[in-house]
């Protein structure tokens, strides 16, 4: 989850110094290097995005391998830790906060970056 939170703080970085620069660059760009220099940004996030929903996958895979060993090892119902998660998840419970947020995180960015670069190639043909 700290890795996930890190690529949070990377993709707005990264996107933020790259519509920095285009800001201050905008007069200088000619070209085909304008097209993919504006949609740049929302390729990057979408990168980010894959690798933290590999993550989420790779984390529930190792909960299930666990909920697995759980009951291996006769682990009462109510003391195993994934057992209890996937209970609570069986029994339509909210979701977890910290997957809200980072759903939302992405979304966002992704939404921002995509018309972003929609509104600089149609502020940079004029």
């Amino acid at each position: 989850m700290t890795k996930i939170e890190s690529d949070q703080k990377s993709g707005l970085l990264i996107t933020g110094a790259i519509w920095a620069w285009l800001a201050t660059n905008f007069d200088k760009l000619q070209g085909s290097f304008a097209k993919v220099i504006s949609i740049l940004p929302f390729v990057i996030i979408g990168f980010f995005f894959y690798r933290c929903y590999c993550m989420w996958r790779t984390i529930h895979i190792a909960a299930m391998y666990t909920r697995n060993l759980e009951e291996l090892f006769m682990v009462p119902k109510d003391y195993g830790w994934e057992r209890y998660l996937y209970n609570r998840r069986s029994k339509k419970e909210p979701v977890d906060p910290f997957v809200i947020n980072t759903l939302w995180f992405w979304i966002s960015l992704s939404a921002v970056n995509l018309i972003l670069g929609i509104l600089f190639l149609y502020f940079w043909r004029r």
